[in-house]
């Protein structure tokens, strides 16, 4: 928790810079009453006739309920987002023709989503299964000298860097981490502390070509992927030494025997 909270602290300073940086390069430039209506009008007539102002307070209720019961872990997140998908639908459009139309005009955002998700999934089976995973921890395990044995904390920590990007958390956390904390056992380190150190990876994991939100994301704002992840990296490297310090300075992870 110290960690998360200096983090949030550090991307808030983030926003301000890169706020500042963007402010000099486009400027400052006054505008008009009628550019900003301009600036905010719809793109056309279509779009606004999508629009239910009259529903706003049914549909922030309906949200907020299905984000309570997902933090909760009250149903399945895929129940929940299937009956609210549902419920939106009929909600603001009443006729089958109009439910069609907001379906078909959406599919292509989110059939990319559920591909990679199938594609994950697969992936994660293999990678798991197949005796992959226990292969490349014990490979990663022999490159080791057991003279750095007393850093297994630490070493686990940077490990899973690059693990929780290049792999899923399933294949990471259930196909890798098991081996490498076996490891750590007759170093001192328990799986908790292992564990623990593992999690402080996290930091990159949302750069990872494996989430599949991301695709919906680069999509809607035009980026590319490569771009984007270069330019996150600087900063995540940023908030994943924070982790690593804080997770030393209080003891929450051992990272040195």
């Amino acid at each position: 928790i110290p960690g998360m909270a200096v983090s949030v602290i550090y991307m808030l300073f983030v926003a301000v810079h890169l706020g500042m940086k963007e402010r000099k390069r486009v400027g400052i430039k006054n505008i008009s009453h009628e550019e900003l209506m301009a600036l905010t009008a719809p793109a056309s007539p279509e779009e606004e006739a999508l629009k239910r102002p009259k529903n706003v307070w049914i549909n922030a209720i309906m949200t907020i309920a299905i984000v309570v019961m997902l933090v909760l872990g009250t149903f399945p997140s895929m129940f929940l987002f299937l009956v609210g998908t549902g419920l939106a639908l009929m909600i603001n459009y009443k006729s089958i023709k109009e439910q069609k139309a907001r379906i078909s005009d959406n599919a292509g955002d989110a059939l990319q989503v559920v591909i990679l998700v199938f594609a994950a999934g697969i992936f994660m089976g293999l990678f798991t299964n197949s005796g992959m995973s226990d292969a490349l921890a014990n490979s990663l395990i022999t490159l080791i000298p057991p003279q750095l044995g007393r850093f297994w904390g630490l070493i686990t920590a940077i490990v899973s860097a690059p693990g929780t990007f290049l792999l899923s958390n399933d294949a990471f956390y259930y196909g890798v981490l098991p081996v490498f904390a076996e490891a750590g056992y007759t170093y001192g380190f328990t799986a908790l502390e292992l564990g623990t150190a593992s999690l402080l990876g996290q930091a990159f994991h949302l750069l990872s070509p494996l989430v599949a939100f991301i695709y919906l994301l680069l999509n809607l704002t035009g980026l590319d992927m490569g771009e984007w992840q270069r330019e996150s990296a600087k900063w995540a490297v940023g908030i994943f030494v924070i982790f690593i310090a804080l997770a030393a300075i209080t003891g929450s992870v051992p990272l040195v025997k």
